[in-house]
């Protein structure tokens, strides 16, 4: 999920470039992160969500459990973590100019300003949050990547550009290991390694086809053969695969009527749990997964 919204990033930020090229008029072309601001203090009674999908932000009416507002600027994209909706960054590609944002009691705070890179979370433990760190040539391709992590409490960032670099794909932690993939472009393959967070060894595990690295508990997932597989369980892989807490998967797909579709599977038992249409964001709020969709307000329990 993480891979497909950089690639989608990127992806975006090359039409984008060219579209300013074409037009000559680049201030046209520039998001402002004061207009960001603005769309979130724009209303008093509704949320901010982040819409997994596109990664464009919105404002959400609870009472009416409906989309109110997407914000309208072009290539500005908010990225969050699988389980969590406390921490995100947001940026636009003509300004590289990430962000760090927390939100908490309704409102939105900046934390941390990134200059001339590409900020994506990946993945977090208890203490630190960890991000996939891109750094581009002037065509928006990617000229380096590198893991960084910040501490929750002090925001003290560390970088791991000694120990791992190259196109770095995606991140998950299990245990006391960061499970990584970089993509070896003259291969066409996705390098699969492990990073011991103790002492910073490497360790190369494999060749893999898909970039997607997830984990649950002490469970590491890999993509092979269209499933999501770990040494003792295989789930179908969808579009967007969010593993939750210690025994959910949340996962979106679009159906044949083209509709975007949630659904839910117990990954202890492997048993389907919820479907619901027209998801947009969730979170987890005193022990439940709670799902925003376009119609209604779901909950899951956690334990």
């Amino acid at each position: 999920m993480r891979y497909r919204r950089i690639v989608l990033f990127l992806v975006f930020t090359v039409v984008f470039l060219s579209s300013c090229s074409d037009n000559k008029n680049y201030t046209d072309c520039n998001t402002s992160y004061d207009a960001f601001m603005t769309f979130l203090n724009n209303s008093t009674e509704d949320i901010l969500l982040i819409d997994r999908f596109t990664g464009v932000p919105v404002m959400y009416n609870t009472e009416k459990k409906a989309l109110k507002e997407k914000m309208q600027y072009d290539n500005f994209f908010a990225y969050n973590f699988d389980d969590d909706s406390t921490y995100f960054t947001a940026g636009d590609s003509m300004n590289l100019g990430f962000k760090l944002y927390k939100k908490a009691k309704g409102k939105v705070e900046k934390i941390l300003d990134f200059d001339n890179c590409g900020v994506f979370p990946v993945t977090e433990n208890d203490e630190k949050m960890y991000f996939i760190v891109s750094y581009y040539n002037p065509d928006m391709s990617i000229d380096d990547s590198t893991i960084m992590s910040i501490d929750k409490e002090t925001l003290e960032k560390e970088i791991f550009s000694e120990t791992v670099n190259g196109m770095v794909s995606d991140a998950a932690i299990a245990g006391d290991k960061l499970f990584y993939t970089v993509y070896n472009i003259e291969k066409d393959v996705f390098e699969f390694y492990s990073l011991d967070l103790e002492s910073s060894d490497i360790t190369y595990i494999k060749n893999l086809e898909n970039a997607e690295v997830y984990s649950q508990g002490e469970e590491v997932y890999i993509v092979e053969d269209g499933h999501l597989i770990s040494q003792g369980k295989k789930f179908l892989h969808k579009t967007d695969n969010f593993f939750i807490g210690g025994k959910i998967l949340l996962q979106y797909s679009v159906n044949s009527n083209e509709e975007l579709i949630a659904t839910a599977i117990d990954t202890e038992t492997g048993e389907s749990i919820y479907k619901g249409k027209n998801p947009i964001d969730f979170e987890i709020v005193e022990g439940e997964l709670r799902i925003y969709r376009d119609g209604g307000i779901d909950t899951i329990k956690l334990s």
